[in-house]
């Protein structure tokens, strides 16, 4: 299969069942079924860009190493870091269609010296795209203390653009591997996260964050927090 639109379904649907078998056992074995399902595919298109290849091979390229490297094989993760050591040092040194999903696949396993850098590459980017991509690239770092980092990135970092900070927090959500530590965070500082959103991200924020959870405590707690948010209003227009 060549078309890109099969192969987005595949890797969406393969990325889902990981997510159920985020407390199995099985996990493991159904990664490896999922990476070699995907090779198939990365050994065709390669790492390196080709002047005459198609937008959609371009695309597919960029699925596939970022995606690959969320489900760990162990190929792909360790030459991404390799390419991303090269980019720190000089941008010049990989290509520019590669430096985002080379940004995602190594935040994933990232340590504390990866994140740093990847941070450190946001800060610096003068065009507003590519400094997009390094900050929505450390909303899939898994590490604890990272995940932790990301929240605190979201209320204080001043490059990231007010309007980014709902998206990089529903990414993390989504990314991170940990969706309830990421809500947790985000409860715990909702006041001030929401101070910093517009007023539809406002309205949207916590159930947009929420979402991610399969967690019955979130949904009472996203609960509990609106029927709050209400009850203000409701006094707010009576006083009024």
């Amino acid at each position: 299969e060549t078309e890109l639109p099969v192969w987005e379904s595949v890797i969406g649907n393969l990325r889902f069942i990981d997510e159920q078998y985020a407390d199995s056992t099985l996990r493991e074995d159904f990664r490896a079924y999922a990476r070699l399902l995907l090779r198939s595919a990365f050994d065709r298109v390669g790492w390196e860009p080709r002047a005459d290849e198609e937008s959609e091979v371009v695309l597919l390229r960029h699925r596939l190493i970022s995606d690959l490297a969320a489900l760990g094989d162990p190929a792909v993760t360790p030459e991404a870091r390799r390419r991303f050591a090269a980019l720190v040092r000089d941008r010049a040194a990989v290509p520019a269609a590669l430096r985002e999903p080379i940004a995602r696949a190594v935040a994933y396993s990232a340590d504390r010296q990866i994140y740093d850098d990847l941070l450190r590459l946001a800060r610096e980017q003068d065009n507003e795209q590519e400094r997009m991509f390094y900050y929505n690239a450390l909303a899939g770092a898994r590490a604890t203390e990272l995940i932790e980092q990301t929240v605190q990135v979201a209320l204080r970092d001043p490059k990231l653009p007010p309007a980014q900070i709902l998206p990089f927090l529903e990414q993390a959500a989504k990314e991170s591997g940990d969706p309830d530590r990421v809500w947790r965070l985000v409860f715990a500082n909702r006041n001030e996260i929401l101070g910093r959103l517009s007023g539809l991200q406002r309205q949207q924020a916590l159930s947009r964050i929420a979402r991610a959870s399969a967690n019955p405590m979130v949904a009472l707690e996203l609960r509990w927090a609106d029927l709050t948010r209400a009850d203000r209003g409701m006094r707010r227009f009576a006083d009024e």
